[in-house]
């Protein structure tokens, strides 16, 4: 057996609306009224054939029983201004009759008694604790309405439960004022109660159960009758008690506003955390009449204390899994949902997406129904013969499919920002230079562990930085000889798509290595400074070539350390950079063919032909023929051309060159076309000037409503001159590495 947990049943408070201020404690009482006087007592008495519950077969005939407190309307005699006054039981003994004095001192020349009081009340200090405990709110009125508040929980003790069933009592001819209940009563009988049970619920879905209300009718005529709503916290009413002692059967008693329940209604047996441990629907409408008891008969049994199910995450965060194990159920239904008690709505509907498991499955959980991205639930509900119950809640993170259209891809970094980076570095001048080996990218996936985030990193942008541009010894190895390591995790919400000037996304990088070199050396990445990395999608907060970008990253070091705030312990470190999308690089061997090359034709030295563009080694280039005459297009110049085979047609792509580390051959203008037979070419990107210098990588784009199986990448001009019109022995122009990207 669990720890025993008390129960109670649900109280409702009548708490009356009133724009003027509530006057409770002694204090407010004193600064309203002087000291010296003495206080009002009223009569409080069941009216005849109403409160005194005789008619309630086998209940207990309500009485007072000397502790508790109302409400008492009052109105100030010199302006017929109203208030409310806390009134406490001044009778020792029980009955149907009792004395009750106004609590701390309230001078009859100065107010009046309303119509109207009302009961229960928790009263003040002069209260006794069981009144207060009751917890049932607080009162006021105002000139004009009688408006009531009804409280969603209801408690009361085991041995008196109908004790503390809301009253309104009616001022009669002689000052004394005659209760009589204010709704009606249902009444749910549970059985096989364990100490797994907190509190009984009533649900009806569009019925006002609870919250501000006006009362119905006049005098001993008055009562609260239901309505309509749209608000969820307004269809339901809780039941405990204060004081259960064991008992394997209790009826629980919920103070229902008059009027029919519609069918459907359910009844609700939840534990400590809210969590179904069994639902029953009523199958017709009831009607409830004011000072009533309206019974369900069928005796509501909890279900067996190990009936249960336990749910294991796995799959992606665009496909979730779960893994379900059952106890003592026969089935369960799973839905993901952005709440436990969204899970409870979508888990009871027809069009939710629902999966039904079996003991042991393991099942991929449709998100159709997630809108957003970010934190969720995987939400089980068990069932065992009829019965069932919302067992279990796993928390996890999903991404949309909007945003895994949008933010899930490969980014190529825009080269161009090298010069750009500053303030990032260790030394007093930065380094001037990258090469490009292997994947110049970052690539963000779906996330493959959906309880550490919904997207990760499982490529960063492989360098290989050349040492002689720092002191640090630190071991560094090229891109090819890194081998993956742990992705970086982050949970990523749709709400900050278009991050900001600093970022928002926390990828951890405290624990797990992200690459391994060749000498089994960990190397992680992380901001610099900081134990994350920071990327935002679609920022405006960092640009060089246009107002939004695909991609930008914050501060990134990547390096053998550990401590992430020592940076020489980095092998790369980087300032912001922007990314764009790209479909990934394309692989160049066999592609290419060049107009002019070599010294007449003749390859020696590191002088390699094409072949050069695409061998990952910067000392090897390409340059074209500068001994005898050139051949020269007029409109491409000296070009490079590429045949991407049939069916291969790209539109939009980046070219990324490298100049040789020679000034002369330096391309300064360029033109791009496209031709899909190798005879007729269309221009894509006009004859433009570039600026780059000897040994520099350079980038440059091109997008056309066309796609194109031939790509041509001409140089008009060169630092020897223009490479377009008369040939002649002293224009050429060279490159030592060409890379072509499908974006």
């Amino acid at each position: 057996m669990k720890k025993i947990i008390v129960y109670s049943l649900c109280t409702v408070a009548l708490i009356i609306s009133s724009c003027a201020k509530e006057l409770q404690t002694n204090d407010e009482i004193n600064n309203v009224q002087p000291a010296q006087n003495t206080g009002i007592t009223i009569k409080a008495y069941v009216a005849e054939g109403d409160i005194t519950k005789t008619s309630y077969a086998g209940e207990t005939t309500f009485s007072w029983v000397g502790d508790e407190c109302l409400s008492m309307q009052l109105i100030r005699i010199s302006d017929s201004e109203r208030n409310r006054w806390v009134f406490y039981n001044d009778t020792e003994a029980g009955g149907t009759t009792a004395s009750f004095k106004s609590s701390g001192s309230l001078d009859p020349a100065v107010w009046g008694l309303g119509e109207y009081a009302f009961y229960p009340f928790p009263g003040n200090t002069n209260c006794p604790d069981r009144c207060r405990t009751w917890n049932v709110g607080s009162v006021v009125t105002n000139n004009t309405e009688k408006g009531v508040t009804v409280s969603n929980s209801y408690k009361s003790s085991v041995s008196n439960p109908l004790q503390i069933v809301p009253m309104i009592g009616f001022k009669d001819a002689e000052d004394n004022f005659a209760f009589h209940t204010a709704t009606g009563i249902l009444k749910v009988t549970v059985k096989d109660i364990d100490s797994r049970l907190a509190k009984v619920q009533l649900y009806s879905a569009g019925q006002k159960l609870n919250g501000t209300f006006t009362l119905t009718g006049d005098g001993d005529n008055s009562y609260i009758a239901m309505s309509t709503t749209s608000t969820a916290s307004e269809e339901v009413l809780d039941a405990t008690y204060t004081d259960w002692n064991g008992e394997s059967e209790l009826p629980f008693y919920f103070p229902v506003p008059v009027g029919s329940l519609n069918s459907g209604f359910k009844i609700l047996l939840l534990d400590s955390s809210d969590n179904v441990l069994r639902q029953v629907s009523a199958p017709s409408e009831v009607t409830i009449e004011r000072n009533k008891i309206s019974e369900i008969t069928a005796k509501i049994g909890l279900p067996a204390e190990d009936f249960s199910v336990s749910i294991a995450p796995g799959g992606t965060s665009v496909a979730p899994e779960a893994t379900i194990t059952l106890v003592d159920a026969t089935s369960a239904k799973v839905v993901i949902a952005a709440s436990v008690s969204a899970g409870e709505a979508l888990i009871d509907s027809d069009d939710a997406s629902v999966v039904t498991f079996a003991d042991g499955e393991t099942k991929t959980l449709p998100v159709t129904n997630i809108t957003n991205s970010g934190s969720a639930y995987i939400v089980a509900k068990s069932y065992s013969e009829a019965v069932e119950k919302l067992s279990n809640n796993v928390s996890i993170y999903v991404l949309s499919s909007e945003d895994y259209a949008d933010i899930v891809s490969k980014y190529m970094r825009v080269l161009i920002n090298v010069g750009d980076w500053t303030s990032y570095y260790y030394s007093t001048s930065y380094p001037t230079d990258f090469e490009l080996k292997g994947d110049n990218t970052i690539t963000i996936a779906a996330s493959n562990d959906i309880t550490k985030g919904n997207v990760m990193v499982t490529e960063f942008a492989g360098y290989y930085y050349d040492p002689s541009f720092n002191t640090h010894t630190t071991q560094r190895s090229t891109w090819d000889g890194f081998t993956p390591g742990t992705p970086l995790y982050a949970n990523y919400t749709h709400d900050t798509r278009y991050g900001s000037s600093t970022g928002y996304a926390a990828f951890n990088t405290t624990a797990d290595p992200f690459y391994v070199d060749g000498s089994s050396h960990n190397h992680y990445i992380s901001e610099a400074g900081s134990t994350t990395l920071r990327i935002a999608f679609h920022s405006t907060g960092y640009s060089t070539n246009s107002t939004s970008n695909d991609l930008v990253v914050w501060g990134a070091k990547v390096g053998n350390f550990y401590d992430n705030t020592s940076e020489t312990n980095s092998d790369v470190v980087m300032g912001r950079y922007v990314g764009k999308k790209t479909k990934g690089q394309i692989d160049l061997s066999g592609k290419i063919t060049v107009s002019s090359t070599g010294a007449n034709n003749n390859y020696s030295g590191d002088n390699l032909g094409a072949s050069a563009l695409f061998d990952k080694n910067a000392s090897t280039h390409w340059h074209s023929d500068y001994v005898d005459t050139p051949s020269l297009d007029p409109e491409y110049g000296i070009f490079a051309q590429i045949d991407l085979g049939a069916g291969n047609e790209i539109s939009k792509f980046t070219f990324n060159f490298k100049t040789r580390n020679s000034a002369k051959q330096i391309p300064t203008k360029y033109v791009i076309g496209g031709s899909n037979d190798g005879n007729s070419w269309t221009v894509i990107t006009t004859e433009t000037a570039i600026s780059t210098a000897a040994g520099k990588w350079y980038q440059v784009y091109g997008t056309s409503s066309t796609a194109y199986r031939y790509l041509r990448l001409g140089f008009t001009e060169s630092a020897a001159g223009d490479l377009k019109s008369e040939p002649s022995n002293s224009k050429f122009v060279a490159l030592s590495e060409l890379q072509l990207w499908e974006n």
